[in-house]
């Protein structure tokens, strides 16, 4: 059995609310309690939403409850690079798979640049919606 790793994961756009904090401090304690990891990630891939003071503020109201993470923090928008590639991968696998079964699917399968961000790929052709 791997290490229990567990996590919470903010997005930077304010300060923490009640439920975000309760999220928080369950998460910590199960760590803890399974004498496992605790990892911060920072949800920062809207970065129209994102603020640096909220981050600095989220670091801070976590350091005063106690909570300490076992590694730096992680921010979601330095993966966006790994997921470009794996959508890639799989918009090619999807087009390899449906060639020959089902040609007008296979031919308005979107081509996905690794260059375009993750908030404005279009899926099957219609486009992602923020959560906001």
């Amino acid at each position: 059995m791997s290490p229990y790793r567990g996590r919470f994961a903010p997005s930077p756009t304010g300060k923490l609310h009640f439920g975000s904090i309760v999220a928080a401090v369950a998460s910590y304690a199960d760590a803890r309690h399974a004498n496992g990891t605790w990892l911060l990630r920072i949800e920062d891939v809207d970065q129209t939403r994102a603020r640096p003071d909220a981050e600095r503020d989220i670091l801070g109201d976590l350091e005063t409850l106690g909570m300490r993470w076992d590694e730096p923090p992680w921010h979601q928008s330095n993966r966006e690079p790994r997921y470009s590639a794996v959508l890639t991968q799989l918009a090619e696998q999807a087009r390899a798979a449906a060639h020959g079964r089902n040609s007008s699917w296979n031919s308005c399968m979107p081509r996905i640049s690794n260059t375009v961000p993750i908030s404005s790929l279009a899926i099957l052709g219609r486009p992602m919606r923020s959560a906001s």
